[in-house]
């Protein structure tokens, strides 16, 4: 069975969360049945922007969208709306 990748927290950062405004999202990956951090979990947004999460599982990503998709190795990829 694979695992998930779950988000502690998102916090969204910016003037305006308007739909077409640049906003940083900031995030921790950790893996929902141990609770340990993911590190180098891939972070990407619908235009392809990406980030890697660092050795805590803590990433930010600048992006206009309201949906992100982490993904990492051995782990199921999963949507996360924001």
């Amino acid at each position: 069975m694979k695992r998930f990748l779950f988000f502690v927290y998102i916090l969204l950062l910016g003037n305006s969360l308007a739909a077409q405004d640049r906003k940083t999202i900031y995030g921790k990956a950790f893996d929902i049945l141990s609770k340990e951090p993911v590190r180098g979990a891939v972070i990407t947004d619908s235009e392809n922007h990406s980030v890697l999460t660092d050795e805590a599982g803590k990433f930010s990503i600048n992006t206009r969208d309201n949906r992100l998709t982490v993904s990492a190795l051995g782990f199921e990829s999963r949507p996360v709306q924001i």
